[in-house]
């Protein structure tokens, strides 16, 4: 029988590393979003480097670490306790946030940029451990439950550290209270993940030697030699290439689209983040506890349907931003915000059964290095992704062009999930 979420929440096997990841997720986008307000208004400026190109510094910095160190990271995590991984890394974590606290009150750019990758290396390290983990502690009827679970809480956990980051970084003492918050976070994460039960490796003869780099070629190798592996890691890398890609477009579509202020982009985040946990538990709900992939390529179909739906954007808009309020009064942008909705949710629906079978089809022993070849290759898709569009508004293209593109490239995305390897728990 499938356990409810309040029993899985408040038992030991889940609720310290859902504390764990939730709290993780919200000092990395608590810091993220407080260095790119401070960049915006007041860092790029006094260094002489353009806003915008000083936001995606930031953003190739964090995501970094994940392409060089996530071989790593899985290969230690499948030869050592796991949870004694998730210790180290949450006391890490507290020395990372003192420092990017402290970054942050003096306005030093060098070291916030330092702090900003030494979090994201820190996630690196935690992935692996997130996702295997979960069927190392929980029945085969609980896995979905549990994917649902950490992919709602990660979108809650980055909506909230993105608003709340933003919202007190440029107030009076607003960084002391960036950093305060960050620290605090972090100690109890820490002391969350001191609760885990062990997890120890499943293969007892193998030795730590992480390689570095060496070991996200093999990674990479051992993923792509496999079909029923790749059919779902190249699913869930277009699932966050898209969604980046929507999130990164939200204040040009808030100003071009809707033709509002930038108070429409907080309202558009929250409802992306939301959408997409709404979706993650409504998978569970559908898939009752069953591992199947079934529903991914239905979900896939919606998610291209709401993006073309975005991309026609809510008419014409004013010539000048007016108030949200007042472009709330019209129909046409109650339609994008519900297909913006409608993306969102259905990307949920279309992650949380990939994840259970991408952790069902590994093999125990390399569970961790597989979720570690899955990183890598989401963070990849997100960065041509970011390339791409780069290129394409550059060139001369619309956001919601862009979006409308991305939308047609979910069908064809879609169209190959109705072909994912047959495979253990792919029915």
């Amino acid at each position: 029988m499938t356990s409810s979420v309040a029993d899985l929440l408040l038992s030991r096997r889940f609720g310290p590393l859902f504390a764990t990841q939730f709290l993780g997720a919200f000092n990395d986008n608590l810091l993220k979003s407080a260095l790119g307000v401070l960049a915006a208004y007041r860092l790029a400026e006094r260094s002489g480097i353009d806003a915008g190109a000083l936001a995606m510094l930031a953003g190739a910095l964090f995501i970094a670490p994940f392409v060089l160190f996530s071989g790593a990271a899985g290969t230690l995590a499948d030869r050592i306790d796991k949870s004694r991984i998730a210790r180290a890394v949450k006391l890490a974590e507290i020395v990372i946030m003192l420092f990017g606290g402290a970054a942050l009150v003096m306005e030093n750019l060098p070291a916030l940029l330092a702090a900003l990758f030494l979090l994201g290396l820190h996630s690196t390290v935690f992935g692996p451990v997130k996702y295997a983990l979960l069927p190392q502690h929980l029945a085969d009827a609980d896995l979905v439950a549990g994917n649902a679970l950490v992919d709602a809480g990660t979108f809650l956990a980055i909506l909230l550290g993105t608003l709340l980051g933003s919202a007190l970084i440029l107030a009076s003492g607003g960084a002391a209270w960036v950093g305060a918050i960050g620290v605090g976070a972090a100690i109890v994460g820490w002391i969350a993940a001191r609760a885990l039960p062990p997890a120890a490796p499943l293969d007892p003869a193998a030795v730590p030697r992480p390689r570095l780099l060496a070991d996200g070629v093999a990674v990479i190798r051992h993923v792509a030699g496999d079909a029923a592996l790749r059919g779902p890691i190249l699913a869930l890398s277009w699932f966050w290439a898209l969604g980046g890609a929507v999130v990164a477009g939200l204040p040009v579509l808030a100003r071009d689209t809707l033709g509002t202020d930038e108070s429409a982009v907080t309202l558009m985040l929250a409802i992306f983040a939301l959408g997409v946990g709404a979706g993650s538990m409504l998978a569970n709900r559908v898939l009752g506890g069953s591992v199947t992939a079934r529903p991914v390529p239905w979900a896939g179909l919606a998610m291209a349907a709401c993006a073309l739906v975005v991309a026609a954007g809510a008419g014409q808009a004013p010539e000048s931003p007016v108030p949200l309020a007042e472009a709330l009064a019209r129909p046409a942008t109650w339609r994008f915000l519900a297909a913006l909705a409608g993306l969102a949710i259905a990307g949920g629906v279309f992650a949380v059964p990939l994840y259970a079978v991408l952790l069902r089809r590994s093999d125990a022993a390399h569970r961790a290095r597989v979720i570690a070849a899955n990183n890598i290759v989401n963070a990849l898709a997100m960065i041509v992704i970011s390339l791409g569009a780069a290129i394409l508004l550059g060139s001369g293209w619309s956001m919601p062009g862009v979006i409308g593109l991305c939308g047609l490239v979910t069908l064809a995305v879609t169209g190959a999930c109705t072909r994912l390897a047959p495979g253990p728990g792919a029915r």
